[in-house]
């Protein structure tokens, strides 16, 4: 049974300062890229992008902008609900198989109530391995997995 998690994204003052570690702001996460960092549950500003064909814990297969709530932040409930409806779609698309039927997990970056105040309206879908543990090893795109 494939899983799937949430993970806040912040988006901070001193984002320059993360480039200096070899990361990357999750906001700059584009479909396809891979990366390692952000587990369920925690708050994250910045991935380490990792080349897709060596072992990554992540992989982007959606990114869009929440629709609907205008400037004021939607709250945590809705920004669940809309990435978890569009990540399952769009999950599809990229894999080649639906969600349920998958062997692979995923993992959402939502903005937190600070970055959304700060223009970040967008939400991450991320492809990981059923086992948190595991790792991947090339893309997912097309694969059927």
């Amino acid at each position: 049974m494939a899983r799937l998690g949430a993970v806040t994204a912040l988006l901070a003052a001193l984002v320059g300062a993360m480039v200096l570690a070899g990361c990357t702001s999750v906001t700059d996460v584009k479909v396809g890229d891979c990366f390692d960092g952000g587990a369920e549950g925690q708050q994250v500003i910045a991935v380490t992008p990792v080349d897709c064909a060596k072992p990554h814990e992540k992989e982007a297969f959606s990114v869009f902008d929440y629709q609907g709530a205008g400037d004021a932040y939607p709250g945590q409930v809705a920004l669940d609900a809309a990435a978890e409806e569009r990540c399952r779609r769009d999950f599809q698309a990229y894999v080649g198989i639906d969600y349920d039927s998958s062997k692979l997990g995923i993992l959402y970056f939502t903005p937190s109530e600070e970055s959304w105040k700060a223009g970040d309206h967008e939400i991450t879908c991320a492809i990981t391995a059923e086992d948190a543990a595991q790792k991947l090893t090339g893309s997912k795109r097309g694969t059927r997995e």
